[in-house]
This record gives structure tokens, sequence and C-alpha cells, in this order.
């Protein structure tokens, strides 16, 4: 039997063939616009090749396709995640973890979005001239403030 676009897809992307693979996935998004699977396995190529808008385009059209699959909530927090949105990546990655409770791969990149979100949230929320004296994450905070 001759083989799928998929197939050659996931060949050439175990093989790093990053653009080939992006190509195999998109003749076969041409022939099945519904195929979920091929809009993740494309957003993980993007991914692969620095480009996250892309990764994340493929990603929401994976979860309009297919509602209930953890990966495409695992794809669309990693395209977040890479575009620094990581409170944004914290929420899409809980769905997938909602989905699959006991995938070690997602609940790790679920723990490094939400280790991103907390200096922010330390610092961030008070006007920049007071951020500048308190901020205890600065090395030179004790000179300042003598």
């Amino acid at each position: 039997a001759e083989k799928s676009w998929k197939d050659k897809g996931n060949e050439a992307f175990a093989a790093k063939k990053w653009a080939v693979a992006i190509q195999m996935y998109t003749k076969g998004i041409a022939e099945d616009g519904k195929n979920h699977i091929l809009y993740s396995n494309r957003s993980a190529a993007w991914l692969k090749m620095n480009k996250p808008i892309k990764a994340l385009e493929d990603a929401e059209q994976c979860v309009q396709l297919q509602k209930d699959w953890a990966k495409g909530y695992y794809r669309k927090g990693c395209a977040l995640f890479e575009l620094t949105r990581y409170s944004e990546a914290v929420d899409e990655l809980k769905k997938a973890v909602s989905y699959a409770p006991n995938d070690k791969e997602i609940r790790s990149k679920l723990t490094e979005a939400r280790e991103n979100c907390k200096p922010l949230s330390i610092l961030n929320h008070q006007p920049f001239f007071i951020r500048q004296k308190t901020n205890i994450l600065n090395p030179n905070f004790l000179l300042l403030t003598r």
C-alpha cells in the first residue's frame, strides 16, 4: 500500500527534516482538511523551525476539529510557551492534563510554564519606579537601598 502524507511527514519529522515534514502534512491537509492529527503534527514541525505563531495557528485548528484530545491542547500550550505567553500556556496545558492525566511530558511542560509565571507575578504588578527600588531579584538591591 502507498504511504499516506501523514506517514511521509512522520518519516521526515523523525529524520529532523522539518521543512519536508511540513510539506507532507500540508499536502495531507489539502486532501483532508478535517484531519486533526495532521494539524497537530504540522504544529510540532513549525515549532521545531522556530515558527511559534504558525505552530499556534495549527494547534488552534487542531483543537477546533478535535475538542477532547489532549495533544491538541499540548501543542497549543507549547506554542504559547514559545511566544512567552506563559499564563495562557498554563491554561491550555491544564486542559491537556485533564484529558491525559498520566502523560508525563504534558505534566512537565505544565510545571515549566507555571515556573515561568512566578517572577512576573511578584514584581510586574507594581509601577515601574517602585519596582526599581523593591526589586529583590536584583543583586544590586542592597546597594541601591543604603
